[in-house]
C-alpha cells in the first residue's frame, strides 16, 4: 500500500482534523494501529483492484513456515523467579504467580508494560504476568499472587517514611501527599525535592492566611 505512514498519521494518530484525543497509554494506541491495519487491509486496492487480507492468504501458500516459537532474543532477557516469587528487572522486583519458583522465564518492555513468559507444563512458551515499568525503590507485587499465605502476600508495597526534615514537614501536609509521593515514585518523576519543598511553601502560606484572615461568621457566604 502506498503512502502508508502519511494514511496512518492522518487516522490513528491524534490530530485535530480526526477529532481523536490521546492515547491513555502505548497499548492503547498499539490496539487502534492493529484495527486500522484490519480496516485498511479489508479494503480494495485502486490500482490492482484486489484485496489486501485475500491476497496475503494467497501468498502465504508460497511463504515457508515460522518456527514455532520465536527467536530467543525476541523473548527479552532471562531472570531466575527467587523464592518469595519475585524476578529482578531494572533494579525493580514484580511478583509472579505461584508455580515458577527456581525456574527460568524471560522478561522484556513493550511499550509501558513489563512482559513475563515463562514454560508451561506442556513446554509451551506461556505469557504469565505483563505488569506496568516500576522504578527503583517501588516493587510491583500483585496480592493475588500469594493467595496461598495466610495474610493474602509474603511482599509488601512499600510504606513511605521520613528520612529527612524536608520530607517529615512534606508527609505532615496530609494523605495526599504521601499518596504523591508514591505515584511520583513509581512513575519515574524528576525533581521530586524541589516539587516537595514548593509543596510545603504553600501549605505553609495557606495556614498562615487563614490564621491571619480568619473568616467572618456573619459572612453568610462562608457559612
Amino acid at each position: 500500500m502506498e503512502a502508508t505512514v502519511r494514511l496512518a498519521k492522518a487516522d490513528p494518530a491524534p490530530t485535530e482534523a480526526n477529532l481523536r484525543s490521546q492515547y491513555g497509554s502505548f497499548a492503547e494506541l498499539a490496539g487502534q494501529c492493529r484495527t486500522w491495519c484490519e480496516k485498511i487491509n479489508a479494503c480494495r486496492h485502486r490500482g490492482s483492484g484486489q484485496i489486501p487480507a485475500e491476497q496475503l492468504l494467497i501468498e502465504q501458500q508460497a511463504l515457508h513456515v515460522l518456527p514455532a516459537e520465536p527467536f530467543a532474543l525476541a523473548l527479552g532477557e532471562q531472570r531466575i523467579v527467587y523464592d518469595d516469587q519475585t524476578i529482578s528487572f531494572a533494579s525493580v522486583r514484580y511478583s509472579t504467580p505461584p508455580g515458577h519458583i527456581d525456574t527460568k522465564v524471560w522478561v522484556r518492555v513493550v511499550g509501558e508494560e513489563l512482559v513475563v513468559t515463562a514454560r508451561a507444563a506442556d513446554r509451551e512458551l506461556t505469557e504469565i504476568a505483563r505488569r506496568r515499568v516500576s522504578v527503583p525503590g517501588n516493587p510491583q507485587i500483585l496480592a493475588q499472587h500469594y493467595a496461598h499465605h495466610p495474610n493474602g502476600r509474603s511482599v509488601h508495597q512499600p510504606n513511605p517514611g521520613p528520612r529527612s526534615e524536608a520530607e517529615v514537614a512534606f508527609l505532615g501536609i496530609g494523605p495526599g501527599a504521601k499518596r504523591w509521593l508514591t505515584e511520583a515514585g513509581r512513575a519515574g518523576a524528576l525533581r521530586i525535592r524541589a516539587k516537595m519543598a514548593r509543596a510545603v511553601e504553600l501549605a505553609v502560606r495557606a495556614v498562615r492566611f487563614e490564621v491571619e484572615h480568619p473568616p467572618d461568621p456573619a459572612d453568610r457566604r462562608l457559612r
